[in-house]
């Protein structure tokens, strides 16, 4: 009977262990934190940096997409295995479909554990 219960507890473990791996892909993770923002040309006043909302995209140089949700202040964040990504934002204006989406300051490198600040700028 022990050695029955024994076995099943090291069969837990192992299947426990496999979903796991299965779950998370196996892979290392990093943060990726920053800012949407949109340019504002105000002649009177100048250039102004709003924050904006919507959704930015992490594309992987192995071609997974990840999109993150942007609330009202401008502030996202969130955790993607380690790698490069390209990052873009969406369109300001939903009537101009034409003008290209928004764009990161740099390209972004991912590491295990590390925290990666990145701004997208729209321009209005």
């Amino acid at each position: 009977m022990v050695r029955m219960k024994t076995f099943l507890a090291g069969a837990a473990l192992c299947m426990s262990a496999a979903l796991c791996l299965i779950a998370c892909g196996g892979t290392e993770h990093g943060k990726v934190t920053g800012f949407l923002q949109m340019i504002y040309v105000d002649p009177p006043y100048g250039i102004k940096y709003l924050p904006f909302s919507g959704t930015v995209i992490l594309v992987s140089t192995s071609g997974f997409t990840y999109y993150v949700h942007v609330g009202a202040s401008g502030r996202f964040a969130a955790d993607v295995p380690t790698g490069t990504y390209t990052v873009t934002g969406p369109i300001p204006d939903p009537h101009r479909t034409g003008d290209p989406t928004c764009l990161a300051d740099r390209g972004v490198t991912v590491k295990t554990g590390a925290v990666t600040h990145v701004v997208v700028t729209c321009l209005m």
